[in-house]
């Protein structure tokens, strides 16, 4: 299982923020209704990727997202769809179709179209660390992830709890 605070992902940025600059993990509202977030990973070697989930919080109402993986160059390689948000304080899990990726660099992306759609998530105390560890946004219409990406600078300092399964079990 390879999500935010893994080796792959931001995991040693984090770490190293953890004990000064970094909020615990915590439910909290999606920092602005309808912006997608990128978050970069690396694989050393190809995977096939089987699962998406997220880490739900405490939402309220009926908030739907969409999660995805893109490629460097910002093409949309696999998402799940536009899906109500179900469970709170559960991990959501999404079945994808079976997808070879890698080896290389790839974001993971996420949109909700609602910030009552809470999430767990960490928090820098800055946006800028956000920015060094290479998370991009954009802004999405809806829940719709692009088949092609318009990177962005990040402008939240906001890490959701998000990650993908090369498993079948999560």
């Amino acid at each position: 299982m390879t999500h935010t605070w893994s080796h792959e992902v931001l995991g040693v940025y984090q770490m190293g923020l953890a004990n000064v600059d970094m909020s615990a993990q915590a439910s909290a509202a999606y920092p602005a209704a309808n912006r997608i977030i990128y978050i970069p990973f690396g694989l050393a070697m190809p995977a096939t990727v089987v699962k998406l989930w997220v880490y739900n919080g405490a939402f309220t109402g009926t908030p739907d997202l969409n999660m995805g993986i893109y490629d460097v160059a910002g093409t949309r390689i696999v998402q799940i769809g536009t899906t109500a948000m179900s469970g709170t304080n559960v991990l959501q899990v999404f079945d994808i179709a079976d997808t070879l990726i890698g080896p290389g660099d790839f974001y993971l992306a996420i949109i909700a179209t609602v910030t009552t759609a809470q999430m767990f998530r960490t928090a820098p105390a800055q946006v800028g660390f956000c920015q060094v560890m290479g998370m991009l946004q954009e802004a999405g219409i809806g829940s719709t992830l692009p088949t092609t990406a318009t990177f962005a600078s990040v402008g939240s300092a906001y890490i959701p709890q998000i990650g993908f399964s090369t498993r079948a079990d999560v």
